[in-house]
């Protein structure tokens, strides 16, 4: 996987990030606020044999005394003392630390009062010397207290900066990990790459996004839409793909991928190349082609499949030059079954002979079966697909249904993609 890959997926999951980093810093800074201060202060000691030779055996015995001197500390007669001289019901949390290669002793003592800290430090250090004074063994070494302990400035818990570096950490990583796990998780396809690698056909084009709700875009001009469309149209006619693509099924995976706004568009730039084209409303459950070109939809392909009319009353000229539309009509109560009669492959040889162009706007194939009734029978098949929406499943799935139905899927339109900037200058030159 490319660096480029890698940052795509991190831009694609910046709110994931952004807010697993967030909620991190806040418990982090939260948490460390809602700690009570404490300090920690310490009084330095020194232990020192009382003889000019050191043998083996005083070195061990040394070491013994050592790990036997934090119980003398923290024994109960030194902790009562202790809490008798400053006055307190509890004795501070108190350590005893060892620095090694060292003859030093630090006494430790921590406290939300770092003045109680340091005097409880001092008031050890004394109490302890004052106790191996009395003791046998305590005359064969020499303790002595060389640094008192003074007040801290600043608090030894919370430790502010760490537990933020810390939060910023885990806040990274918790994200990125997130961030990773949620696009493997996720199905949904995101390049014309993983299209591909899926259908295992080209991408003929990729449409812009429109910000307005506008099913024919104008396309006298220079624009990025009309120049989509016409890439569009010089990919699906131009090659050869075996025989004559007179006739063209348009379907998508799901509903509303705008594939009837691709076959109002294509007709369009289709009719300003001096071809006779004819739009055929084939969703016979949700036909929309009406709206699309604002004509009435009394009659039309149902009419003509039932034998309730003609094809010449059922056409109607759009406004569009060259542009003829053939509406859904009323809809039926059995779609499937008209869709694939013989008065279908009829219809369709007829408007082969008789128009340069013939585009069929097709139900969706997931939910229905419409689609890959007629895909037989037409010369081509145009998938269209919105990029961030279709899921790979879903893809599969029509797919290999339009194998079974032997489709000829010409390629893919991928509808709804991001206008590059880059090709901005142009579409601007033409204009100055």
């Amino acid at each position: 996987m490319e660096i480029r890959t890698y940052l795509t997926i991190l831009w694609r999951r910046k709110w994931i990030i952004a807010v697993t980093f967030m909620v991190t810093m806040m418990v982090a800074v939260g948490g460390t606020l809602m700690i009570t201060p404490t300090y920690t202060a310490s009084a330095t000691l020194r232990v020192s044999v009382n003889s000019d030779t050191v043998s083996y055996g005083d070195i061990l015995y040394t070491e013994r005394l050592m790990n036997t001197f934090p119980s003398i500390i923290s024994s109960g007669p030194i902790l009562a003392k202790l809490k008798q001289r400053l006055g307190i019901d509890a004795a501070p949390q108190i350590d005893v630390e060892f620095p090694a290669g060292s003859e030093l002793m630090l006494i430790v003592v921590e406290n939300q009062d770092p003045g109680l800290a340091a005097e409880s430090a001092n008031i050890l250090a004394e109490l302890f010397i004052d106790s191996m004074k009395r003791t046998k063994t305590g005359r064969n070494f020499t303790i002595t207290l060389i640094d008192q302990a003074v007040p801290p400035r600043s608090p030894s818990s919370p430790r502010k900066m760490l537990n933020i570096a810390l939060g910023t950490m885990v806040g990274l990583a918790g994200g990125l990990g997130l961030a990773f796990l949620f696009e493997n998780l996720d199905t949904t396809l995101y390049s014309l790459e993983q299209i591909e690698t899926v259908t295992k056909a080209k991408v003929l084009a990729q449409i812009p996004k429109v910000k307005q709700r506008q099913p024919v875009i104008t396309l006298n001009g220079n624009s990025p839409y009309g120049d989509a469309f016409r890439r569009l149209q010089t990919n699906l006619f131009i090659p050869d793909y075996g025989r004559p693509l007179r006739t063209l099924l348009v379907t998508s995976t799901k509903p509303d991928e705008g594939k009837s706004t691709i076959v109002a568009n294509l007709a369009l730039v289709m009719a300003q190349s001096r071809n006779k084209v004819i739009v055929v409303d084939c969703d016979l459950r949700r036909p929309s082609l009406h709206q699309v070109f604002d004509l009435p939809n009394d009659v039309g392909l149902s009419s003509i499949l039932t034998g309730e009319a003609t094809l010449e009353d059922s056409m109607q000229q759009s406004e569009i030059p060259r542009v003829q539309v053939l509406t859904s009509g009323p809809l039926p109560h059995n779609p499937t079954d008209l869709l694939g009669s013989p008065e279908m492959s009829d219809l369709l040889a007829r408007l082969a002979h008789q128009f340069d162009k013939v585009l069929l706007d097709a139900p969706a194939l997931l939910p229905v079966i419409d689609a890959a009734v007629i895909a037989p029978g037409v010369d081509g098949t145009l998938l269209v697909v919105e990029r961030d929406r279709v899921r790979w499943g879903d893809l599969q799935t029509v797919l290999r249904q339009l194998t079974l139905s032997r489709a000829n899927l010409i390629g893919v339109a991928v509808n709804r993609t991001k206008r590059s900037k880059r090709y901005n200058y142009y579409f601007q030159a033409t204009q100055l």
